[in-house]
């Protein structure tokens, strides 16, 4: 069962670190695509931001959590 528990806790923290950078990577090229307009859509811009530091915040706590439950935490 322990083995069970550790390969689950190593899966999320793979997950949620794959998820975690391709959410920074498309929100950062969302970013720079907006900035890159003739118009500049900051609104566009912020909106976006604010998406990548929820994603930061929500798969960095997921990624956390695997770690110290493979800790024994």
């Amino acid at each position: 069962m322990l083995v069970f528990e550790i390969a689950l806790s190593a899966l999320s923290f793979t997950l949620s670190c794959a998820l975690l950078i391709l959410t920074v990577v498309a929100c950062g090229l969302e970013i720079w695509g907006a900035l890159r307009r003739p118009q500049k859509q900051w609104g566009h811009a912020v909106l976006h931001a604010a998406g990548l530091l929820v994603a930061v915040v929500v798969f960095g706590a997921s990624a956390i959590a695997a770690v110290m439950a493979l800790a024994g935490v």
